[in-house]
């Protein structure tokens, strides 16, 4: 049951109709005008679309998954209850919000889905990460603080621990649970920096860029090679390091030794907060890291 009629009838509840049928699994049927003042999505550009696409992809990626397990199996984990979870809009911003899903048969159009979804009001923001740190989405609150571009991390992988080289040490120590990780997830989290070195955005898309051909011999154009190599930026080296690492550098890499590089010392933009570190499980038990960003002062 829904506790809360407030939730349903207020102009900021969206009502999302999604197809219940093996065959079209998730599509979403019909939904009201709330959807445009949470999401910013008009209805003709999600209707006969997946309900994945107002997912982070961490979340999204699975999706299919628990659908799947939910028609073998039939249990009915998150129906006719209140449940709190993560979603995105236009511009690719997290948000956390409110959703209470219910089942309705229709003689016409089969079995659906009603989600009725409500941005919840909390005084944070967030950045959820996959267990190595590699940034899936934040919040609108750390888009306007850092100005970055949600679009900036949807074909790169970028490493949190680029924007705050404090956490090189704590998610080296995730999966050994020490008491540096536990500090994080204590009620108001730690102080800590975020960074934005000098045009990250720009050297960030590195997958776009096409290297030209050396018409020279291959040893003119080895020193070449070795030339450029000695000149790149020291966090895009890093963030190259960690992604391959299972996000941990292969050689030892310092906060203090990023921090004195020219990217972080002329960095464009730096923002205090406290950071808590929570773990959180979805989707047969995958464990996900959100970062819960607040402004310190």
């Amino acid at each position: 049951m829904v506790k809360n009629s407030n939730m349903l009838f207020s102009p900021d509840t969206v009502v999302i109709h999604i197809s219940g049928s093996k065959e079209s699994a998730g599509k979403i049927l019909k939904t009201n005008d709330g959807l445009f003042r949470v999401f910013g999505y008009n209805k003709s550009e999600v209707i006969n679309h997946l309900v994945n696409l107002l997912m982070p992809s961490l979340f999204a990626k699975r999706h299919a998954e628990f659908l799947e397990k939910f028609f073998q199996t039939g249990r009915k984990p998150m129906f006719n209850q209140q449940s709190v979870l993560y979603a995105v809009d236009r511009e690719g911003c997290c948000f956390q919000v409110k959703i209470v899903l219910k089942q309705l048969p229709d003689l016409s159009e089969g079995l659906q889905y009603v989600g009725m979804i409500r941005q919840s009001q909390k005084d944070c923001e967030y950045i959820i990460t996959d267990m190595n740190g590699v940034i899936d989405s934040f919040s609108k609150g750390v888009k306007e603080g850092l100005r970055i571009a949600p679009s900036i991390f949807k074909d790169n992988k970028i490493n949190v621990q680029v924007l705050a080289p404090d956490l090189i040490k704590v998610f080296s120590s995730i999966d050994k649970k020490r008491t540096l990780l536990e500090k994080f997830k204590e009620p108001g989290g730690q102080k800590i920096t975020f960074y934005v070195p000098k045009d990250f955005a720009e050297n960030a898309k590195s997958n776009e860029r096409k290297k030209a051909k050396d018409p020279r011999s291959p040893r003119a154009a080895k020193g070449v090679k070795n030339k450029d190599k000695g000149s790149e930026i020291l966090y895009k080296q890093f963030n190259k390091d960690i992604n391959k690492h299972g996000g941990v550098a292969s050689s030892p890499m310092s906060p203090q030794k990023l921090l004195k590089s020219l990217e972080y010392r002329e960095c464009a933009e730096k923002h205090n907060v406290r950071l808590s570190l929570i773990h959180i499980c979805r989707c047969r038990r995958i464990e996900r890291c959100r970062s819960r960003w607040s402004p310190y002062h």
